[in-house]
């Protein structure tokens, strides 16, 4: 699969005009991230929590840059400022989940069904609408609805991400304190890298397709690093996660 496809799928799958069901499941990335159903944490401390998260390690994982390091003040060594972390922050805090849902299954969700138990819930469902459509004694249908029900719950499920249909509102947590918002930011990316274009939408899409874009400075070249260094057991750069001033230069920057 191409590598921008994939970038995509991964961080936007759930996005895609008529996604698939392998598009929507690529979209469980971000929700394979730790979680708490501690009693008596705060829900908001833990969606921010988990909204964090999500910017680290995209930063980290594609544009190979200490984004974290911006969280709570303007980054120290490299051009990112608190504002544009929370930019950042905005395309990752729309996820309708209840953060802390002591539950196996915490929505949003997707069945992931094989072939075969795909079919086999089309014939529950085929024999619940034969009997509906009879009117025969309601127990046969009351039982093959209970059947239909069993089965599907037994289904296997994914956590995959979604969007909030009413956009919330982010603002910059002053000090990176949950109890501390700021100003109010809308979603962005970090200037010194470009901009999503004036025909984005600003949604988590938009965002995927910009850091898998020819017009992203960093992505594949980070990505390239990290084949090297798993080939070769040192990356042109050898900080691979750190491409920022406080990482080693490249050995061959044309190479590069």
């Amino acid at each position: 699969k191409p590598f921008d496809q994939f970038t995509v799928e991964q961080l936007a799958g759930d996005l895609l005009p008529g996604a698939t069901v392998e598009q929507r499941a690529g979209s469980a990335f971000h929700r394979n991230g730790p979680t708490s159903s501690e009693g008596g944490a705060d829900a908001k401390e833990y969606a921010a929590r988990y909204a964090v998260d999500r910017v680290n390690t995209t930063a980290t994982t594609w544009l190979g840059v200490t984004l974290q390091c911006a969280e709570c003040h303007d980054h120290k060594f490299d051009p990112f400022t608190a504002r544009e972390y929370y930019q950042m922050f905005a395309f990752f805090n729309q996820v309708p989940e209840d953060p802390l849902k002591r539950a196996l299954h915490v929505e949003p969700l997707m069945v992931v069904a094989t072939p075969e138990q795909e079919g086999r819930l089309a014939e529950l469902e085929r024999v619940v609408a034969l009997l509906e459509a009879e009117s025969e004694d309601a127990s046969r249908l009351e039982a093959a609805k209970r059947a239909r029900a069993s089965f599907a719950e037994s289904l296997p499920k994914l956590r995959v991400m979604a969007d909030a249909p009413e956009r919330r509102p982010t603002f910059i947590l002053e000090r990176g304190d949950y109890r501390s918002p700021g100003e109010e930011v809308g979603p962005g990316v970090p200037a010194i890298l470009g901009s999503l274009g004036p025909e984005a939408k600003g949604d988590r899409l938009a965002l995927a397709r910009w850091i898998a874009s020819r017009g992203n400075p960093l992505t594949a070249r980070v990505f390239v690093n990290r084949l090297w260094q798993m080939l070769f057991g040192v990356g042109l750069v050898k900080t691979a996660g750190e491409f920022g001033s406080q990482g080693e230069p490249p050995s061959h920057p044309e190479l590069l």
